[in-house]
């Protein structure tokens, strides 16, 4: 049997225990979007192989709006960790998602060691304006959070998102307050009490 992948927050920890390096405490990670192509997917890959040597704490890949890139992001995430040795990171969004694919993401990720999300609400598909739930899915991270916490337990590290500025969505005239340098404390305490609620509710990273 593998060992358990570790958890971005069990590796974050463990930089911040011990003497490393890098005196500023910095740590990276690498992002990537699923290619759309077989030969983006092939040349990844081959990057992926060079890129080892860098030594990144971890490798982040995107979800698509609808789990429209889902079968691609998870079969790149388990490549990642069995092939270069990698720990993945999985985006898992909401933006019209379906009960059913988050609980196959679910499975997936659990049967292949694949142990950290990031939970996001996620943005709007392609050409539309506004972000609407699905009839059978979620509403926001929150929900995100709470449905894996309760169907996996402690099995996932759940990455969330902050909003040391705010979340755009949620704010009136959201370029003036920007120009301002600082958000009306009303809506300060509005972002931060939600984001207490993510951590309440089991999230372990928060990403700004």
């Amino acid at each position: 049997m593998s060992c358990p992948t570790p958890t971005l927050q069990e590796l974050l920890n463990r930089k911040k225990d011990t003497k490393w390096d890098n005196k500023n405490g910095i740590t990276f990670s690498f992002e990537f979007f699923p290619p759309k192509t077989e030969a983006g997917v092939k040349n990844l890959d081959a990057r992926l192989g060079r890129m080892r040597g860098m030594a990144p704490e971890f490798v982040d890949y995107t979800w698509g709006a609808g789990g429209s890139t889902s079968e691609l992001t998870m079969d790149l995430c388990k490549t990642a960790q069995e092939k270069h040795h990698y720990v993945a990171n999985m985006h898992l969004t909401c933006t019209n998602m379906e009960k059913g694919k988050v609980e196959e993401a679910l499975k997936f990720c659990r049967e292949q060691n694949i142990r950290n999300l990031v939970v996001l609400r996620g943005d709007p598909p392609q050409g539309v304006a506004e972000w609407k739930a699905t009839d059978t899915g979620f509403t926001c991270a929150l929900d995100l959070v709470k449905y894996v916490r309760k169907e996996t337990g402690d099995f996932f590290c759940c990455s969330v998102s902050g909003y040391p500025e705010g979340h755009p969505d949620k704010i009136p005239d959201y370029e003036e307050y920007l120009k301002a340098g600082k958000l009306p404390d009303a809506i300060m305490k509005e972002e931060m009490d939600y984001l207490k609620e993510k951590i309440d509710a089991g999230s372990n990273v928060i990403i700004t």
